[in-house]
C-alpha cells in the first residue's frame, strides 16, 4: 500500500498488478482501478510480472493465464512458492471457457477467477471487495470496537 496525504491526512492507496499481454485488458483494467483509487502496475508477460512483484510492494496481482515467456499458471506457482509473496490475493482473468483452466487455476492457488470478456463494473465490485478483504484485518482492529467476550455477556 502506498500512504498519500489527503488534505491533511494519510490515506493508503493499493498497489495491483495487471499482468496481460492484451493491452486493451490492461487499459481497461487499469481505468476501473484508478477509480478504486489504486496505484497500477502493469506488465505485458509473467516474466515482467514476476520481477515486478519481487521488487515492488504489491497488494493484489490480476494475472490473465494466456501470456508470453511465463503463462498464468506458472506465474501462480512462482507466487506462491515464493515466502514474500505467497500471501498476495491473485484474480485469474482468462478468456478460456474449460472447466480445466479454472480447476487448475483455483488448485495453483489462484484467490479467483474471471473469464473474458468480463463485465467491468462488476470486476471493479469484485476487485474493491478484495483490496478491501486483503487490508480489512488492519482496518478492522483499529476501527471496530472489541466485541465482549462470551463470558461478559453472561454474567
Amino acid at each position: 500500500m502506498i500512504s498519500d496525504s489527503h488534505h491533511g491526512r494519510s490515506v493508503t492507496r493499493p498497489t495491483v498488478l495487471i499482468a496481460d499481454d492484451d493491452p486493451f485488458s490492461r487499459a481497461m483494467a487499469a481505468s476501473r482501478l484508478a477509480a478504486l483509487d489504486a496505484n497500477v502496475v502493469e506488465a505485458e508477460n509473467g516474466e515482467i510480472a514476476m520481477t515486478l512483484l519481487q521488487e515492488s510492494k504489491i497488494d493484489l496481482a490480476i494475472v490473465d493465464l494466456e501470456m508470453p515467456i511465463i503463462d498464468g499458471f506458472m506465474l501462480l506457482g512462482c507466487i506462491r512458492g515464493h515466502p514474500r509473496l505467497r500471501h498476495i490475493p491473485v484474480v485469474v482473468l482468462t478468456g478460456r471457457e474449460d472447466r480445466e483452466a479454472m480447476a487448475e487455476a483455483l488448485s495453483r492457488g489462484a484467490t479467483s477467477f474471471l473469464q473474458k470478456p468480463l463485465n467491468w463494473t462488476a470486476f471493479g465490485q469484485h476487485i474493491a471487495h478484495l483490496i478491501e478483504l486483503s487490508s480489512g484485518a488492519a482496518v478492522r482492529t483499529v476501527t471496530t470496537p472489541a466485541r465482549p467476550r462470551l463470558s461478559a455477556l453472561r454474567s
